[in-house]
């Protein structure tokens, strides 16, 4: 709007045409340059408000997973009855306090022999 408003359009196509010798296929007039930056800025503005949307919905994710899986390795069973857990999360793996013992139990199970077997010290018997 400043831009437009101050007439800077106008010299920068002459200095565009001026630098480049009219070869570039670029707008003529200055009516033109104001739209496409209307455009572009409508465009910017409207990525960054769904870039922060999804950010929103990312974190907002991250911390319910971050609820339930506390919920579920300190075994508050009132507060997952409040809010159960989420299916879309820790929720497809664990539901209750116990599964997600057994789940933590494979899980260290699992690291413990890959650790042990890949390892040089695991290799050499130590």
């Amino acid at each position: 709007w400043i831009f437009a408003r101050t007439g800077f359009f106008i010299p920068w196509m002459r200095f565009q045409f001026w630098l480049t010798g009219q070869q570039l296929n670029m707008p003529t007039d200055a009516v033109i340059y104001v739209q496409l930056s209307r455009d572009v800025a409508m465009q910017l503005i409207t990525s960054v408000m769904l870039f922060f949307f999804f950010t929103l919905m990312i974190c907002y994710r991250t911390m319910q997973n971050d609820r339930d899986c506390r919920c579920l390795e300190q075994c508050r069973r009132e507060e997952l009855a409040e809010h159960p857990v989420a299916p879309l999360m820790i929720g497809k793996f664990a539901e209750s306090p116990e599964e997600f013992a057994a789940l933590k139990k494979g899980w260290f199970e699992g690291v413990a022999h890959r650790s042990s077997s890949l390892t040089p010290r695991g290799a050499r018997g130590e």
